[in-house]
């Protein structure tokens, strides 16, 4: 249940509508900018879906990296 969690919470993070790494980016962005960048969220699950198989191996590493860096914070924190 932990690396599910671990693994959803880092893909959550990914700068893409409508995800929540997009609001982050959408932040920083001028309004309208903005504007357009949340109308991509009609079209965001394609987009994340689309870049998980052009990128299955990166996805792979990124979020294998999030999950071995959260694991080694917990082993501190526990003292283990």
């Amino acid at each position: 249940a932990f690396f599910v969690n671990v693994v959803l919470g880092v893909f959550n993070l990914i700068p893409v509508p409508p995800l929540d790494g997009s609001r982050i980016v959408g932040a920083l962005m001028p309004d309208t900018a903005y504007l357009q960048w949340i109308r991509l969220d009609q079209y965001g699950m394609v987009i994340v879906l689309g870049m998980f198989f052009v990128f299955r191996d990166e996805f792979s590493t990124l979020l294998g990296s999030a999950f071995d860096a959260v694991e080694n914070v917990m082993r501190v924190i526990v003292g283990a």
